[in-house]
């Protein structure tokens, strides 16, 4: 199951481009807002949350555009019923623009959809989501699946879930800090 969609950025890092593939996945995902229509001329990073993330990316973007050299970057795209696991190859193109290829290799069904609800009154505590590999950092066991995480910290039996804060694990920075491990 490979499903592979294509975006392109400009040297200011606005989209200029979406393949057909991009808007079926919006639409499986019920994200019509991010349809190519609303897309089109807007920066990447008003789609991509947390600061840390913002910068490790920045990072990746400038390091391709310098060296003029293509990196690829492990990933997930997780869904409340699937894991997905992807890479994401970011290219050189002309005058600075970058291509994006987001390639799906794997998918593995989650014994339980797992679902944060925006309607579900959310604890002021937060918990790290890694924006690359999708892990969430608890205390006492380091970064772990989302299913181990509710599992340990017993969120599902509780009325106030906790909020999720993007960020970037260690391991996950230290690989998209040094492209030379990608």
């Amino acid at each position: 199951m490979k499903q592979v969609t294509v975006y392109t950025v400009d040297k200011s890092d606005r989209i200029t481009s979406v393949n057909s593939t991009w808007n079926d996945f919006a639409d499986k995902n019920d994200a019509k807002e991010l349809t190519t229509d609303e897309l089109i001329g807007t920066s990447i990073w008003d789609y991509i949350e947390g600061d840390e993330t913002k910068h490790l990316y920045k990072h990746c973007f400038e390091k391709v555009r310098q060296l003029e050299k293509g990196i690829r970057i492990p990933s997930r795209c997780d869904s409340p019923e699937f894991r997905r696991f992807m890479n994401i190859e970011i290219t050189p193109a002309d005058e600075g623009d970058l291509e994006i290829n987001c390639e799906i290799y794997h998918e593995e069904k989650r014994d339980q959809n797992i679902k944060f609800d925006r309607e579900t009154i959310q604890d002021k505590n937060s918990l790290g989501m890694c924006s690359i590999c999708n892990r969430v950092h608890i205390t006492a066991g380091g970064w772990v699946e989302i299913e181990e995480a509710l599992s340990k910290l017993n969120l599902l039996s509780e009325y106030w879930l906790p909020s999720i804060k993007p960020t970037v694990c260690e391991e996950c920075t230290q690989q998209l800090e040094n492209p030379d491990n990608i």
